[in-house]
């Protein structure tokens, strides 16, 4: 690193290191972590597109990216800017295998960032024996490696999704948090720390709302009063970078009145930009979860802590909450909510996907788990050693080995026991499906289908990879919406009349009809609604519909 900017880094992200030897050695072992991420992600990442890990919406994200367009609520801004900047620099495959790259690079950042903000974490507890930075950074390491290899943050990572990317933005805040806290207490202006905290937040929303239930409790701990009574003062200028960060949703009506074929809830408008940023589509998911399966949620999302880090990390992080509750109640209380919200959210959140929406909560368990460690290396140990007439060589010895089986424990056991089920390197599987598909549609076709994985597959195909072939892709459940039909209509007037019925089969049978005699059409599936006046002729992957008799 230059000089220059490590001395910038420095100043706003310091730790109380001994020595400069130990602070360049932190960086040293962030780039380790980075690289040992990232060499994993990548070779354990899929090829393109894949409906593995419940990655089905990838296509819908890389099509509206690389149509500028809109994807399905609430819109993903960030996520859709970075990933096609990404994509255009990144000039590695086509444009599905940059999108999984950038999931990989994004959660490889990630981890390093998590790996800053538990050393600066622990740098900032009084700890009653002086830590040795050495043990801080390995410790460090091996946790953030750990959450590197658990298996929900694997799995994302290795997809073209949103998730990965939301890890940055909450470890970024977590340590922007800490390092905001420490100057505070210090006596020094935070300011500019907190701008910049507040600019990521509000651009972390642009990418998941979900972001706003994990940060919010760290944000408020990182600025709350340090002298009791005092009051809660919050400049001008973090509440800029606040709305600064937030504006990256003018995105939406931005690319919507230019007409893409992407264009959820056509947001130009104030009821579609509500619509879209509300996610009032899926509202009913929200805490939708019918009681009698909360038992078998919570079990589930206990079981899930035990798979990300095994019992030793659990015991770890209990044992590190407790510790941190004594020494910084604070940030303590703050972090249990930030677990808490987003652990609630998912166990009331009426999908089977939802337990994604615990890599937030994983996140946060993690510096638990480290403070655990620390606390159990510095503090127990030599106690034992004490009692057990053992040297201070011998102590040593013994935290070694203590760090050693954490290292077996969790990031060598994830990686040992997910490996197998989390590499993509040979699912083909939905690119081959789409190809397939409209090799056997041929050019100007109608494909209808339900299914999210085949839609959002055959709209990369058909606007990204074949724009030529001309082959219409029809979301049966979108037709409901006539926002939906205004934008068929507009892309292929010939095919969609400009009339819409009301009902939705009635929609349905309107295409399918008005194309029959002239165009081909296909189905994805046999769909029942349809196999009264039409037979089902497998042809590829798919299936033309041929009217009876």
């Amino acid at each position: 690193m230059h000089p220059w900017l490590f001395a910038i880094v420095q100043r706003h992200f310091r730790v109380e290191a001994v020595d400069n030897r130990h602070a360049i050695s932190r960086w040293v072992v962030a780039a380790g972590v980075f690289i040992v991420a990232l060499s994993v992600y990548v070779s354990t990442a899929a090829p393109g597109l894949t409906w593995k890990h419940e990655g089905a919406d990838g296509g819908d994200l890389l099509t509206a990216a690389h149509t500028w367009g809109i994807p399905h609520p609430t819109g993903y801004p960030t996520y859709l800017i970075l990933v096609r900047v990404f994509s255009e620099i990144i000039q590695v495959g086509d444009e599905a295998y940059r999108g999984v790259l950038f999931s990989a690079f994004v959660g490889a950042v990630a981890n390093t960032i998590l790996y800053l903000a538990l050393t600066r974490l622990l740098f900032s507890l009084p700890f009653r024996v002086r830590t040795a930075p050495f043990l801080i950074y390995v410790a460090s390491a091996i946790v953030s490696l750990g959450f590197a290899l658990s298996r929900v943050m694997w799995s994302q990572s290795t997809i073209v999704e949103v998730y990965a990317l939301n890890a940055v933005f909450l470890a970024a805040i977590l340590l922007i948090a800490l390092n905001v806290r420490a100057k505070r207490i210090r006596g020094e202006s935070a300011i500019g720390l907190e701008t910049l905290g507040a600019f990521l937040f509000g651009l972390g929303l642009g990418n998941h709302l979900t972001l706003i239930i994990a940060a919010a409790p760290l944000a408020v701990w990182a600025i709350w009063p340090i002298q009791p009574g005092a009051r809660l003062a919050l400049g001008w200028r973090p509440v800029a970078g606040l709305l600064i960060g937030v504006a990256i949703y003018s995105y939406a009506p931005i690319a919507s009145l230019q007409g893409p074929p992407i264009n959820w809830g056509h947001p130009d408008s104030v009821a579609g930009f509500w619509w879209m940023i509300s996610g009032s589509i899926y509202q009913q998911y929200a805490f939708g979860i019918d009681m009698s399966l909360i038992a078998g949620r919570l079990a589930s999302w206990a079981n899930l802590f035990l798979a990300q880090f095994s019992v030793v990390g659990v015991v770890f992080g209990i044992a590190g909450l407790s510790y941190l509750w004594d020494k910084s109640r604070g940030l303590a209380v703050a972090s249990v909510v930030s677990v808490l919200s987003v652990s609630g959210y998912a166990i009331g959140y009426s999908t089977e996907d939802s337990f994604i929406y615990l890599i937030s909560a994983f996140l946060i368990f993690s510096a638990w788990i480290v403070v655990g460690i620390i606390g159990f290396l510095i503090e127990v140990l030599p106690l034992v050693s004490r009692f057990g007439r053992v040297g201070p060589t011998i102590g040593r010895l013994i935290q070694m080995l203590v760090l050693s089986g954490v290292v077996f424990a969790m990031p060598i056991f994830s990686f040992v026991t997910n490996l197998s089920e989390l590499n993509l390197r040979g699912d083909w599987e939905a690119s081959e499906f789409a190809q397939q598909a409209f090799a056997a549609a041929g050019t100007g076709a109608i494909i209808v289908t339900s299914e999210d994985e085949y839609v959002f597959s055959l709209w990369y195909e058909g606007y990204v990879k074949q724009p030529e072939a001309d082959v219409v892709v029809v979301a049966i459940d979108l037709l409901q919406f006539d926002w939906y039909w205004d934008d068929l209509h507009r892309h292929a007037p010939l095919r969609v009349p400009s009339y819409a019925p009301v009902d939705l089969l009635e929609r349905l049978m309107t295409i399918v009809g008005h194309n029959i005699e002239s165009v081909p059409v296909y189905s994805a599936t046999k769909l029942h609604a349809l196999e009264a006046g039409f037979d089902f002729v497998p042809t590829g992957p798919i299936f033309r519909l041929e009217p009876h008799g």
